[in-house]
């Protein structure tokens, strides 16, 4: 007569903690970037769908990293790198230029509520998520620093389709923001031009002047 299996305690234990993580991690649905609104779909950006659309583009351009690459390294550390604004919030560049919060202080959010988020998973998966975040940060493997590229780059996309009243209040993040990661890694360069000349013409329909300082590669433009 085949053994009755009872369900392990602890099991049911540790599901009920990865469950509560996934509850609140949920909230990035709802956390808003930029606080403008897009032209195309009239909905306002949200970091959930930020991240989607970033882990989406690692998978479209990895073709293009030419050196030793962890593809699914890369896509995880894509779903964490804007984990803790799930409590903290979204701070933006521009909030940071303006004074509203320093950087010191967001980095300090942003821990409080990776330890908040991951304080009731296990060792081992509490490790691995706060180890992916803190290598995205520090940007120094080549997963962090395509990441960091995709990150740049997917907000510069959305600023395609931001109003004009937007591009006319701030155009600068849109575009200075991309210069921010050029150098880091020459393989996404091309990219990085193609992202330019799009903001470029964006620009250009708004009737914003294109500044010098708006132009920045790592290698020449062709």
């Amino acid at each position: 007569m085949p053994k009755k299996t009872k369900t392990s305690q602890p099991q049911n234990k540790n599901f009920q903690k990865i469950f509560d993580f996934l509850q609140l991690a949920n909230d990035l649905k709802f956390v808003l970037r930029y606080n403008h609104k897009d032209v195309v779909s009239d909905k306002k950006d949200m970091t959930a769908s930020h991240t989607w659309r970033m882990a989406l583009m690692a998978m479209v351009f990895s073709k293009q990293m030419r050196r030793r690459f962890n593809l699914e390294r890369a896509l995880k550390i894509c779903l964490v790198h804007d984990l803790p604004e799930a409590v903290a919030g979204d701070v933006t560049y521009r909030d940071t230029l303006d004074g509203k919060i320093s950087p010191k202080e967001k980095i300090r959010r942003e821990k409080a509520g990776m330890k908040k988020l991951t304080k009731g998973l296990s060792r081992d998966l509490a490790q691995e998520i706060l180890g992916l975040w803190q290598e995205y940060g520090e940007n120094r493997t080549a997963e962090a620093k395509f990441v960091k590229v995709l990150d740049k780059v997917e907000a510069a996309f959305h600023g395609l389709y931001m109003t004009g009243n937007a591009w006319k209040k701030a155009p600068d993040p849109a575009v200075v923001h991309t210069n921010s990661v050029c150098g880091i890694l020459p393989e996404m360069d091309p990219l990085l031009r193609f992202t330019k000349r799009l903001l470029k013409k964006e620009c250009a329909k708004a009737g914003i002047p294109w500044k010098k300082e708006y132009d920045g590669f790592s290698t020449p433009t062709p």
